[in-house]
């Protein structure tokens, strides 16, 4: 059937000689062409109503069936989660040589079996443990160290602070006469002095008390060995370079120059055997029999090496040595005070009894005691900020072989990830123990840190060489890339036929793409991982493919 269709053109408004006006209704089509229209959009309707219907009337029960779908899945799941592997620690044998090469390891552990790298794992998984135990010993020893050093420097304020009081109330004294309102002058700064005493008495008190504790935890007791075992040999060492620079100006051949040379050389053989002792030790379990053998072995050659350093001449170990114990100093301090008595009326009062002193005599010896005292806590206060900052040092010391213990720990693992073990328990357990937790309100002990990690060869230089590195291929990469783009440049040129777009294009793709590949190629030198970014990157450049999808026309 063919429908009635308006003539196009324009419709003269005032029809001209022969031409007959078409009338309004003759312009709409009749309604048998109206008619299929009107059907098709009344199926349309009522169809999408039906799949409405049909779709909101579905949904709660495929919705119910999604989650049962679901849960089922996560439960499958959770059955089918692969426990972490439970090798046999005693069976690994890439861990006899904790120091063994990363590229060696690597060489090592592909051949090895399932099995096998379950017991390598479980291995360095406990090398590791042993490791962040003693670092996590060690940082609580320096936080009790702070905490000891800051009751002492409390009681030493706390004492000039008593000094003070004391000295003014014998100014007083001298000028006053009893019963006046001057005596009672002199009454109100002894009471202050006693106060003062009573809060120097608590701080000391508090810090024997962490001394105890220190004393009877023998964790934290090997903690402070270990760091003043470290101090012991960087005074040797220190010790054999100032020998060596004074031998310079010996005349050689001489009997002096000869003595030197023997003393520096078995210094130089007691510090190797020391470092080799310590080396041993820590490729042998805690509490085993090697373990045993290797600290006696330990102790023979620290022995060996103070005898090395006393037979240097114009060396005194004393100065090296923390050889009187800070408690012995606290305690000698609180017996200072314990020995601080007041002269009241005639009869002898302990310092903080609430009298009032009398006897300008009396007032004189006690600043004295005073200052005593404040002497030995603050020499004790230094021995302990002294040994705090090895303590520090050997925790960084600590720290960098652990990040060489992890770094091979990692090769394992990967091999283990590769032949179907879940290992996602062990690297949980390697970003927890590798977290950093600084003190910093301790700020001599943030520069000691700061300062070991640096000269530390896991720290400081090895992130040097990273940096190095990072930087050489980055400018490497913008010089080859520039190259690439001006020959490719010159090669459209000579091609003719090329747009100018098309050319411009790919010159600017060459010479930023290949920045960009070069820095992401150098992030690896970082440690950084590729994968996200990479990611990334494919999802920016798939959005960016349908904005450009039309614009290659113009080229």
């Amino acid at each position: 059937m063919f429908c009635y269709r308006a003539p196009k053109g324009r419709i003269s408004r005032f029809p001209h000689a022969g031409h007959q006006q078409a009338k309004p209704s003759s312009l709409l089509p009749p309604a048998s062409c109206l008619l299929p229209g009107f059907l098709k959009v009344r199926a349309i309707v009522l169809t999408t109503g039906i799949i409405c219907a049909f779709t909101v009337g579905w949904s709660p029960a495929r919705s119910q069936e999604v989650e049962v779908e679901e849960t089922a899945v996560e439960a499958v799941e959770e059955v089918q989660e692969v426990e972490p592997a439970q090798g046999d620690p005693s069976a690994a044998v890439t861990t006899e040589n904790p120091d063994i090469p990363v590229d060696e390891l690597e060489l090592l552990v592909k051949p090895l079996t399932l099995e096998k790298l379950e017991n390598e794992a479980a291995g360095w998984m406990l090398l590791l443990e042993t490791k962040a135990l003693e670092i996590s010993e060690a940082e609580i020893a320096v936080k009790r160290q702070n905490v000891s050093i800051k009751q002492q420097e409390e009681a030493v304020s706390q004492l000039e602070k008593a000094k003070e009081a004391l000295q003014e109330a014998e100014e007083a004294q001298a000028k006053a006469d009893p019963g006046t309102p001057e005596y009672e002058e002199v009454t109100k700064k002894v009471e202050e002095a006693k106060e003062n005493l009573r809060k120097a008495q608590a701080a000391i008190e508090e810090a024997a008390t962490i001394e105890e504790e220190l004393k009877e935890d023998k964790a934290l007791q090997d903690a402070l060995e270990k760091a003043q075992e470290t101090a012991e040999l960087d005074a040797a060492k220190e010790i054999l370079d100032k020998a060596e620079k004074a031998r310079e100006d010996m005349t050689p051949g001489s009997v002096e120059y000869e003595k030197a040379t023997e003393q520096i050389d078995q210094l130089k053989e007691a510090i190797t055997a020391l470092e080799a002792a310590e080396e041993a030790q820590q490729k042998t379990e805690p509490d085993s029999p090697e373990f045993q053998q290797a600290e006696q072995q330990i102790e023979k050659a620290q022995e060996k090496l103070k005898k090395a350093r006393e037979a240097i001449d114009g060396v005194e170990p004393s100065e090296t040595e923390l050889q009187e114990q800070p408690a012995e100093t606290i305690d000698e301090a609180a017996d200072l005070l314990e020995e601080t008595e007041i002269e009241v009326n005639g009869e002898e009062q302990v310092a903080g009894s609430p009298e009032v002193v009398e006897g300008e005599d009396n007032l004189e010896e006690k600043q004295e005691q005073l200052e005593e005292a404040a002497e030995e806590l603050e020499k004790s206060a230094q021995k302990e900020s002294e040994l705090k900052n090895q303590l520090v040092a050997t925790v960084t010391e600590l720290q960098s072989e652990q990040t060489a213990i992890i770094d091979r720990f990692k090769v394992v693992l990967d091999q283990l990830e590769k032949k179907g073990s879940n290992v996602d328990v062990y690297r949980k357990y390697i970003d927890v123990v590798s977290g950093l937790q600084l003190d910093v309100t301790d700020t001599e002990g943030l520069g000691v840190r700061l300062i070991s990690w640096i000269k530390s060869e896991e720290g400081g230089l090895r992130w040097t060489g990273n940096i190095g590195t990072f930087v050489g291929i980055v400018v490497a990469s913008f010089i080859i890339s520039q190259i690439l783009g001006i020959l490719f440049n010159q090669l459209f040129r000579r091609l003719g036929n090329v747009s100018g777009t098309l050319r411009e294009f790919v010159v600017i793709l060459i010479k930023r793409g290949g920045v960009v590949c070069g820095v992401l190629l150098a992030l690896t030198a970082l440690e950084v991982s590729l994968g996200p970014i990479l990611a990334l990157v494919g999802g920016a450049s798939f959005v960016l493919a349908f904005a450009l999808q039309s614009d290659p026309g113009y080229f």
